[in-house]
């Protein structure tokens, strides 16, 4: 027995020795990579005793309790019928006799006054003729006179007057609730504390060795990426797998990570790890921002925006669009403008690849004021296009401004 734990411990130091907690590989094209990692560990862990202890109950117990309580008995008195008096404000009205004064305007007369005509005169060749002038009549209208009476009318005239008042109250009788003390005693339960022999559960921590696997499952999304890269993965103490790459000036690496598989087998424990690993460059991504915009076309009867970009245009990238309408004005050229901006998801854009490196865009207007362009001949498209990395993926390396602007005519449909 003695023999026995040194034996142990040897086996222990020969299996961490052999235990391979990291591992490098490197992507040199392949389409997937397995990596089988190992490590030991020390868990603490808990078992359950039972130990001797004194515990406690409550024992019921009867006792009487006396004192004073507050009770209640009914008082009733006889209040004989009675009579209230007093005054109060009344408003009285009568019917009186009110005169007005109605006038009105009698007829008029007209009088009329002749006037003699006198000479009236004008000058004929040369010589002053003077003729007598017919006499002539003047009138006036002197207004007649105005004649005024008092008509009599009925109004009501009304005061408040301070009048006497009285009412028989009738006898009732009235109670009311005293209140009185009154000593008691009654039976009560009460409590007292017990102790006993018993026994508790009790957690005893004890260190348990541990022989942990890790199968490491990586696939290359796009295993035909020239450039090499290398790959360390570890079997961290925390039984999970990190796989972490060496990237290099103008390398990206992005994770996806998939759900561990852990199962336990007493003191083995396997962790199951799928990471799916793709690889992109700097030049790479500039490749997939708009180079330039053709086939554009606005629907007016459908609100659609069509146009094909070279470069590639996906979900969570962003793009902004100003469609310019002009006309030609009396004096200068009218120009009006409606824009949308946002992820190509949110603008509910199709997106659809016509060819290697070519995307087919099709942008809903329905909720775009295009009014300022109904009337417009000539049509223009502005396009920014801002390229953005998986969003499902977490990404290593640096990233290079991915955004360009690009213009191009557009054809109007009506």
């Amino acid at each position: 027995m003695g023999s026995f734990w040194p034996l142990f411990v040897g086996m222990l130091l020969s299996v961490s020795a052999f235990a391979v907690e990291q591992a490098n590989f490197t992507f040199q094209g392949q389409p997937h990579e397995h990596v089988t990692l190992e490590r030991m560990l020390v868990e603490t862990r808990t078992r359950t005793e039972m130990r001797d202890s004194t515990c406690s109950r409550q024992i019921p117990y009867q006792d009487e309790e006396c004192g004073y309580e507050t009770r209640y008995r009914q008082e009733c008195s006889w209040i004989p019928p009675r009579q209230e008096c007093g005054r109060r404000d009344e408003r009285r009205c009568r019917t009186v006799t009110r005169y007005r004064q109605e006038c009105s305007q009698g007829p008029g007369q007209t009088r009329c006054q002749d006037f003699p005509g006198g000479e009236r005169c004008t000058t004929r060749n040369g010589q002053r003729i003077c003729e007598p002038a017919p006499p002539q009549r003047r009138c006036e209208t002197i207004p007649g006179e105005r004649i005024c009476r008092q008509v009599p009318y009925q109004d009501q005239e009304c005061t408040t007057e301070s009048i006497p008042w009285c009412y028989q109250v009738p006898g009732e009788n009235q109670c009311r609730q005293v209140p009185y003390q009154e000593w008691e005693c009654r039976t009560v339960t009460r409590y007292r504390t017990e102790t006993y022999a018993c026994q508790r559960p009790v957690e005893i921590p004890y260190n348990v060795n541990v022989k942990v696997a890790g199968q490491l499952d990586v696939q290359f999304l796009n295993p035909n990426f020239a450039q090499e890269v290398g790959f360390l993965a570890t079997l961290t103490a925390q039984k999970t797998i990190d796989l972490v790459a060496n990237v290099s000036e103008g390398i990206l690496v992005g994770t996806r990570r998939a759900a561990p598989v852990v199962n336990r087998q007493g003191e083995e424990v396997t962790v199951a790890q799928r990471i799916d690993v793709l690889l992109t460059n700097g030049t790479e991504l500039q490749g997939q921002v708009a180079q330039n915009v053709t086939d554009a076309v606005l629907d007016f009867t459908a609100k659609k925006l069509s146009f094909t970009v070279k470069g590639l245009v996906e979900a969570q990238d962003r793009i902004e669009l100003v469609i310019e309408g002009r006309r030609r004005g009396v004096i200068n050229t009218i120009v009006g403008r409606a824009s949308v901006k946002g992820t190509v998801s949110e603008l509910n854009a199709i997106t659809t690849s016509v060819g290697e490196n070519l995307t087919a865009v099709q942008v809903d207007l329905a909720n775009v004021d295009t009014a300022a362009l109904n009337d417009k001949k000539t049509f223009l498209m502005k396009l920014k296009h801002v390229k953005a990395l998986s969003d499902n993926f977490s990404w290593v390396g640096t990233v290079p401004t991915l955004s360009s602007d690009k213009e191009a005519s557009v054809e109007a449909v009506r």
